[in-house]
């Protein structure tokens, strides 16, 4: 019996203390979004239990989307580059891919969870290669030019070739063929349109072919190539004149004719057994036309509309139409549309927007965190004390009023009439915080598209879209468009703005979009303000005007200095001798530098200072981030000694890929060219080699430079305060490596005060340099930043797995010993491991898997000890973390309650032993 009792109460003291665990934290300063990218094929499921649609994208992302809401079901994402290229969809029993470029993969995929069900690979072809999946078998096409057509079968789910069967066609031209399902479309050198159906019986391959003449179909000639339609109906589309009109191809061909001429996509689809429709779809002034017509031409005005459809999503680049009957015998249509600016959305007849999708972000390019205005309240107080020359009498009248409108917001919220920004996420709310932890995540898109984020909740507050633009090209590696934050909100009333450096397609020139950071609107000149020069290097003023405001310089291809706006060119011509630029040509591995001392007093004036060429192709350059601060100077080792910072704010990071002049590899390819012959080609390519070269900006002087050898891309940098970190992918050991570099003067400081790159003599610094083992591949790397620099450095590492890995500078430090002595042990110094630890407790995303991670983007917040993180990829994430802990910020889980009890417990104790005290010496007096 009291065996019984014992471990009864152990049972209830067990169950007690799983009921105080603590909740867990996972959510609730982050927030993820997913997204599939701008789609290429579409398919509707409504056999499937679940209503979806299979969509393909440019990304290489093959997921299945809710036909009720847009989410995600089921996503899987294939190799990221040219290996992964979604070549053709197909959906049957099951759903069925072709991607890759060189060694294509066929696969089966399950239609309810996406997973993969079987593949296998096929020989390599030809850019002009097509396929059909016809009664489970894949035929392919293979375009001889002038000779014939020339079709494989093979089994679609063991690979096993059936046949192969040619197709004479001396009218063949492969590049004005197209492949519509299983009709083959082609227009021959004598203006002729041929049609050419390949189906499948019985394990054999059938031929039809019909022919007509253009002339016969248009009185003029066609303004471009053959296009495919969606749908499994043999329905292309052509562009004539300024009209596009939709041919059928079977059973004979003839010209489908629309209203209107204006851009169209098209899409086909069967109503019955009896009934097939081809459906355009169009945007003509901001209303969206959908006119639907049977093959023979016949309109069909049941399932045609017009839509009120705004500018904020561009024009319908790719459409996909379903029907299928209704109960009240009528038919019920759903188009899904893909626009030009990455606007996925689906629209049920007539008229009627289900859910959009803003499939752009998974494009980022650029962005930044903005701080918000302040409210209304504190507005009033900065604009009290800002106007000293009103006098003492008119600075007391607005006193009065700001503390009344003061004390009127303290009375609504009182009354429960003004609700917080902690549980409202609009426009109207859109006002700093205590801490300065609410921001708001400007993202601009490749498309052109530019968006204003909620950093609190992911919810999208404005967003701008932009015609005609794209990324530029300034001799980087990669496309950029370099975002700026020309004023920030703190200085009320005048408005924030941002400016975005983009290309003007139409022209190629250089062009600025400047818009209001806050709220979304564009500046007074237009939303697009042409410069009509081609800018290759662009940088912010340092200093700013009266109106807070600073300006942009801009160098363009002649070397010609440029300010926007003018009025910032007093400021610049202020300071010529301390603004210097540096251009990069990643292609021949030059840089250039140029300064503006020679300007006039009414011109400025680009003079060459310098001029290096590193030989290889550069494939990164990155410089320290221009708002961090240094709070240390130097470091206080174990002998209470100090080795000062080699803090240079002008030193960039160069790395380059170039050729070993002597050690090549050999490369051995067989393959099978058609005929059963095997083939063998040898090739000699020389082995990469990595160099890291620190360059100073202004002077042109290397002051350090690192090699590797068998290393290759890709490379990723971080660089902070007096320290570089680098990832590279060493060819020799199949693994990725972290290069850290730290940089010192010594123990004594050259100058205290201010640095100069200009100084006669040129200070090398001390370098310390390790390299260590990183079990994992690496995407990106950012650095964490805090408002006054104080908070420990932490590097974040994005990782292929789809983590963020938060790693503390200790790990990395390039001083690390084999041995630790007691000096370096008191100086905190960890021994060195080759091997650096990646635990799961430091990835910051936790169970949110970000797929793709192209960037990061850090910005400091009111708190010292946080930092904000926002990532970005296929998927957008966003978090904040604390490197050294919240040591500035109660706990969520502080228990005001008790420590309100215990002040008002000392603050009683307090009072009753003063009074008791008084007493004692009071008696004491009379005695």
């Amino acid at each position: 019996m009291g065996k019984f009792i014992a471990q009864w109460l152990m049972f209830n003291f067990v169950i007690r203390a799983c009921s105080g665990l603590y909740e867990d934290q996972i959510g609730k300063f982050e927030w993820r979004r997913q997204f599939v990218g701008k789609i290429r094929y579409a398919h509707f499921d409504v056999s499937s239990l679940t209503k979806k649609v299979i969509v393909a994208s440019e990304q290489n992302v093959l997921a299945a989307l809710s036909l009720k809401t847009g989410d995600i079901i089921w996503r899987q994402i294939l190799e990221s580059d040219d290996n992964g290229t979604i070549k053709l969809l197909s959906i049957d029993k099951e759903i069925l891919t072709i991607s890759g470029t060189n060694s294509p993969l066929v696969r089966g995929w399950d239609m309810e969870h996406g997973y993969l069900l079987w593949e296998w690979g096929l020989n390599p072809y030809s850019e002009l290669t097509n396929w059909i999946f016809l009664r489970q078998k894949l035929i392919q096409i293979d375009f001889n030019a002038s000779s014939h057509l020339t079709a494989t079968m093979y089994q679609i789910s063991t690979g096993k070739k059936v046949k192969t069967q040619i197709i004479p066609a001396t009218w063949l031209i492969p590049e004005k063929c197209v492949l519509q399902n299983e009709v083959v479309a082609c227009i021959s050198s004598d203006k002729s349109l041929y049609s050419v159906k390949i189906t499948e019986e019985s394990d054999d391959i059938v031929i039809s072919i019909h022919h007509r003449s253009l002339l016969d179909l248009f009185k003029e000639d066609i303004g471009g190539s053959l296009k495919t339609t969606t749908g499994k109906l043999p329905v292309i589309s052509v562009n004539v004149g300024n009209e596009d009109v939709a041919i059928v191809l079977q059973p004979e061909i003839h010209v489908l004719k629309t209203k209107g001429q204006f851009p169209k996509v098209f899409s086909s689809t069967s109503l019955d057994q009896h009934t097939s429709i081809a459906t355009s779809v169009a945007l003509v002034e901001e209303m969206l036309h959908v006119e639907s017509k049977t093959l023979e031409g016949t309109a069909v005005p049941e399932l045609s509309s017009s839509l009120q459809y705004g500018d904020a999503h561009g024009h319908p680049e790719f459409a996909v139409i379903f029907c299928q009957p209704r109960k009240d015998r009528g038919t019920a249509c759903r188009l899904l549309i893909s626009t030009s600016h990455d606007t996925l959305l689906l629209m049920q007849h007539p008229g009627k927007i289900l859910w959009t999708r803003e499939e752009s972000l998974a494009s980022v390019l650029s962005v930044e965190m903005v701080n918000l205005p302040v409210s209304d309240t504190d507005a009033a107080i900065e604009k009290e004390f800002d106007n000293k020359n009103s006098g003492f009498i008119g600075m007391f009248f607005r006193r009065i009023l700001s503390q009344t409108f003061q004390l009127q917001n303290s009375v609504l919220m009182l009354l429960g009439l003004l609700k917080g920004i902690s549980t409202v996420h609009n426009n109207e709310t859109m006002i700093q915080d205590e801490f300065g932890l609410h921001k708001l995540i400007i993202a601009t898109t490749k498309v052109g598209k530019i968006f204003g984020i909620d950093n609190l909740s992911g919810n999208i507050v404005w967003q701008i879209k932009i015609d005609n633009v794209g990324p530029l090209s300034t001799g980087t590696t990669t496309p950029v468009m370099p975002l700026y934050l020309l004023r920030n909100a703190r200085h009320h009333p005048l408005p924030p703005e941002c400016a975005l450096l983009v290309k003007y397609k139409p022209t190629g020139e250089t062009a600025l979009v400047v818009f209001n950071p806050i709220t979304g609107s564009a500046s007074d000149k237009g939303p697009v303000i042409r410069l009509g020069i081609r800018v290759k290097q662009s940088l912010l003023l340092h200093l700013a005007d009266e109106k807070f405001y600073k300006g942009i310089i801009l160098l363009d291809e002649n070397n010609k200095v440029h300010v926007y706006p003018e009025s910032s060119t007093a400021i610049a011509l202020s300071s010529p001798s301390s603004t210097f630029i540096y251009t990069v040509d990643a292609h021949t591995g030059t840089l250039e530098g140029f300064t503006l001392t020679f300007s006039t007093k009414e011109q400025l004036i680009s003079n060459k200072m310098w001029r290096i060429c590193l030989g290889g192709k550069v494939i990164a350059v990155v410089g320290k981030n221009q708002n961090e601060k240094v709070h240390s100077q130097g470091r206080v080792l174990g002998d209470r000694s100090v080795l000062y910072k080699y803090v240079n704010p002008n030193l960039i990071a160069v790395v380059t890929r170039a050729q070993h002049p002597v050690h090549k590899s050999k490369h051995m390819i067989y393959f099978d060219n058609g005929k059963a012959t095997p083939i063998e080609i040898m090739s000699l390519s020389f082995l990469a080699i990595i160099n890291l070269n620190l360059i100073d900006a202004v002077s042109g002087g290397i002051i350090y430079s690192a090699s590797h050898r068998r290393a290759k891309e890709p490379v990723h940098v971080v660089h902070s305060e007096n320290w570089v970190v680098y990832t590279y992918m060493n060819e020799k050991y199949r693994r990725t490596e972290l290069g850290a570099l730290e940089m010192y003067e010594g123990k004594t400081q050259s100058n205290a005060t201010v640095f100069s790159s200009l100084d006669s003599a040129i200070l090398l610094p001390i370098v310390e340099r390790q390299a260590y083992i990183l079990p994992a591949n690496v995407l990106a790397l950012k650095e964490t930043i805090t408002e006054k620099g104080i908070t420990s450095k932490h590097i974040l590492v994005a990782l292929s797995t789809g983590g963020i890995l938060e790693m503390p500078w200790a790990y990395a430090d390039p001083r690390r010993p084999m041995t630790v002595t007691p000096e370096m042990r008191e100086e905190g110094v960890i021994p060195y491991m080759p091997e650096l630890p990646t635990p799961l407790e430091a990835i910051i995303n936790h169970n949110q898997t970000i797929n793709n991670i192209r960037g990061m983007h850090t910005s400091s917040s009111g708190l010292e000890s946080t930092c904000l993180v926002f990532a970005y990829g296929l998927d957008i994430f966003y978090t904040r973390v604390a490197p050294s802990k919240t040591f500035d910020l109660l706990k969520d889980d502080f228990d005001y309650y008790i420590i309100t009890i215990v002040l008002m417990a000392l603050s009683i104790v307090s009072y009753i032993t003063k009074r008791l005290a008084s007493r004692k010496a009071l008696r004491q007096a009379w005695k």
